[in-house]
């Protein structure tokens, strides 16, 4: 769910407004659409780059998983004879989710 200044909203709580991106100027800053930064990766080893892209995908990827387990339900209902790989990849997103958002 998107509120009208960009922000998503978890179950519990909100996250900086978005999208994120990468800051590689000096130190590899994750920044908010409003330049606040969120985090700080190090730039001495080499693969925090790519962390840091991945970190500030995390708003996008985190909407995307959450479109995906709509739909995967909804196959359930109307499919439930080949829904075997549907449930555990549903229980896997749950879990993921449940993870971004501190509950696991």
């Amino acid at each position: 769910m998107s509120e009208s200044d960009g922000s998503k909203i978890t179950s519990e709580r909100q996250i900086a407004p978005t999208p994120w991106s990468v800051d590689i100027a000096g130190m590899h800053h994750v920044i908010d659409i409003e330049g606040h930064s969120i985090a700080i990766v190090d730039t001495l080893v080499n693969d925090n780059l790519a962390t840091a892209h991945l970190l500030a995908a995390a708003p996008d990827l985190q909407s995307a998983l959450v479109e995906c387990l709509s739909f995967m339900k909804f196959f359930v209902l109307v499919y439930p004879r080949d829904s075997r790989e549907y449930l555990a990849a549903i229980n896997q997103a749950e879990r993921a989710l449940a993870k971004a958002s501190g509950r696991s």
